[in-house]
């Protein structure tokens, strides 16, 4: 088994802990909003470039279905991360980066720069939450509910989300 794979296996469980034994327990209230920290979809972002959107697509499913079964949101997380692998490629080329020059790297801040690993992470990140807030509603009357929730969870998690990254992600 390859270096990168183990590593990848090791951040999936990681990452699963993480957010079930710590930042699950974490009660963040804004009004009567219970927000959530979100870290996990740093998973499916730092997968190795060159990986298939098949696979981004299946482990996000994977890791989302795992999460599902402890939140107790049945397909919630997975539809999320479905949609976190569906749109990584896209917004890594979206923000400038050179697909070909990273192929077998991860994008992290090592690989493409801190300020660009920020913008992206800002911008997955914040997707990711106003999609799974959609999911748990499944209607846009509660639009208002799912922007608050959005943001102030995108509040709570992007320090997180780059904590992790400096701590964590520091190697090629």
């Amino acid at each position: 088994m390859n270096d990168q794979l183990q590593a990848n296996i090791f951040r999936f469980v990681f990452l699963i802990g993480i957010q079930l034994l710590i930042l699950k327990q974490i009660p963040i209230e804004l009004a009567s909003f219970r927000l959530l920290i979100f870290l996990y979809p740093m998973y499916i972002l730092l997968l190795p470039t060159q990986s298939p959107k098949q696979l981004l697509i299946f482990l996000g499913f994977l890791m989302g279905l795992t999460l599902d079964m402890f939140y107790d949101s049945p397909g919630v997380h997975a539809g999320a991360l479905v949609f976190t692998g569906f749109i990584r490629d896209f917004s890594l080329r979206m923000f400038g980066v050179d697909m070909e020059k990273v192929k077998s790297l991860t994008p992290s801040r090592a690989n493409i720069g801190f300020g660009k690993f920020a913008q992206i992470s800002a911008f997955v990140l914040f997707l990711h939450i106003f999609v799974y807030y959609t999911f748990d509603v499944f209607t846009f009357v509660y639009i208002g509910e799912i922007l608050v929730k959005t943001i102030g969870s995108f509040i709570v998690s992007y320090p997180v989300f780059l904590a992790y990254a400096l701590i964590f992600n520091s190697k090629k």
